[in-house]
């Protein structure tokens, strides 16, 4: 009797297994030359599914089980639980690197922030020193000046020359919010963005220069998220009074530092965690500055009391 090739055992018999143990093969080949992660998940399951369904073939020919099929069955079903367990390690150990990109884009980001700021500080104090030389260069043609007033007695005419002479005096327009310089760096920028947008800004924050415990660039992280997001927060403000409140304190060697910013009152709250307002996902600016945080022997804590966010950070100095 003559049936159609899909309908024979042959398909079983052969096809299958030999289709397996060439997957088992080609994954087993790309682990060992590339190295590949994916490849290397799947090393087990493979090689044990190609082994099941040649013992399934032998046992169908020698017969040492009576349960046909039974040892395939464990097999796909080993397979299963396998692909699933490590495919669920391998899209934790994904969303972990992805993270750690996004932090990693964000210190870049601070970096350059704190390089910008570096050389509008640079470029402050070259026109700065170019006006005092230029004035030491006419200081002595002042005093002639002045002279001859106080010799004719024009006090008036004196006092008028000497106001116009201070008013002249270079003034440094950067505000120094900290002694840390790459802390300072970050305020300075953030601060000059917040004025720009016309948000009422309060800053009184104070951090050392050099610290046991933390890197500059972590305190740049977290000062640097938590700023961002309260601009960004006042950017969604369709009115009100928009404002950021920027503080810090030691005390015991810890650094705790609170941000108070307005916002427009829409939030989302997941498991105690407050979500992106942009992408409806985990923030990644507070999410950044909890991991920062706890790192360096520290936590964070987010809270809203009406129309005002508050963000609460510590970390050992």
């Amino acid at each position: 009797h003559i049936v159609s090739f899909p309908k024979s055992m042959f398909w079983f018999h052969v096809t299958v297994p030999a289709a397996l143990c060439v997957f088992a093969a080609m994954v087993i080949l790309e682990a060992v030359r590339h190295r590949n992660k994916g490849a290397l998940l799947f090393v087990v399951p493979a090689t044990i599914i190609a082994l099941c369904s040649v013992l399934e073939l032998l046992n169908y020919n020698i017969v040492f089980t009576w349960l046909f099929t039974s040892i395939f069955q464990t097999g796909i079903l080993f397979f299963i639980c396998y692909t699933a367990i490590g495919g669920g390690l391998y899209i934790k150990e994904y969303i972990a690197m992805k993270r750690k990109n996004e932090m990693l884009s964000f210190q870049a980001k601070i970096s350059e922030q704190q390089i910008s700021a570096q050389k509008a500080h640079h470029n402050l104090l070259i026109t700065t020193e170019k006006q005092i030389k230029e004035q030491k260069h006419d200081l002595k043609h002042h005093f002639i000046i002045l002279n001859q007033m106080i010799e004719n007695n024009q006090k008036h005419e004196a006092q008028t020359y000497m106001k116009q002479l201070s008013s002249d005096i270079p003034v440094e327009a950067e505000v120094h919010y900290c002694e840390n310089i790459a802390v300072n760096a970050i305020i300075s920028h953030y601060a000059n963005v917040a004025k720009r947008k016309q948000i009422d800004t309060a800053i009184n924050f104070f951090v050392s220069e050099n610290n046991e415990h933390i890197s500059d660039q972590n305190l740049c992280v977290i000062v640097g998220n938590i700023f961002e997001n309260a601009i960004e927060a006042c950017d969604r403000m369709d009115y009100g009074r928009k404002f950021i409140r920027l503080s810090s304190y030691t005390q015991q060697n810890l650094l705790t530092m609170v941000m108070d910013n307005s916002f427009d009152g829409k939030y989302t709250k997941k498991d105690n965690m407050f979500l992106s307002q942009k992408r409806k996902a985990l923030g990644t600016g507070t999410s950044s500055v909890s991991a920062v945080a706890q790192k360096n022997g520290g936590d964070a804590i987010f809270e809203i009391s009406d129309f005002v966010f508050k963000s609460s950070i510590y970390v050992k100095l």
